[in-house]
């Protein structure tokens, strides 16, 4: 932040959120120190206010703004992923994956390596959880994947074993070698597969 050592900079959150609001509103400067005197604020002055209105209140506005870009990049996502669930094309869980993407898409549009590097200082843990969870994101994505695939192979050997099945049937029952009653039974195990 370029004013965080500036006495408006220093203060409480919620009493700075205040002063950002009072200068979007075009409040005077005057106006907002004589507010913040009423807080008991006296150490503030009009020179304190115009100089966080041409600093800190900046960083304030950008990071409204990134805010409200990322709030509506999510909602276009969430948009997005349901109306892809909502047609059945593609499984939720490769919505979900979808979702991740975008979100992981937007935090390296805005990546700072300083805010990265101060982060990691603060708590180093922080950074190894992410990793863990985007490792463990795509290894569930490929074991995803692996039951699909058996999934499908599954099938195909199912049906060609009923395929085979019923050309056997076939054969018997034209060739008299089958009762009604055995193929009763046989058909009964087809309808299993």
């Amino acid at each position: 932040m370029r004013a965080a050592g500036s006495r408006i900079g220093r203060l409480p959150r919620e009493t700075r959120a205040s002063v950002n609001q009072w200068i979007a509103d075009a409040v005077p400067a005057a106006e907002i120190v004589a507010r913040l005197h009423r807080e008991g604020r006296a150490e503030i002055t009009a020179v304190n206010v115009e100089n966080w209105r041409q600093s800190g209140y900046l960083d304030f506005l950008d990071q409204v703004e990134r805010l409200n870009q990322i709030r509506l990049r999510s909602e276009a996502s969430v948009e997005m992923v349901k109306a892809i669930a909502e047609r059945g094309k593609v499984p939720i869980t490769e919505a979900n994956d979808i979702l991740l993407a975008s979100l992981i898409s937007q935090a390296l549009e805005s990546f700072d390596p300083d805010m990265l590097r101060e982060a990691m200082a603060e708590s180093p843990k922080r950074f190894f959880n992410l990793a863990s969870a985007v490792t463990a994101q795509a290894a569930e994505r490929v074991r995803r994947e692996k039951l699909e695939l058996e999934f499908d192979k599954f099938k195909e050997a199912s049906e060609a074993r009923r395929q085979k099945l019923e050309a056997s049937l076939q054969q018997a029952s034209r060739d008299g070698g089958i009762t009604a009653e055995t193929l009763a039974k046989i058909q009964q195990q087809l309808h299993l597969l």
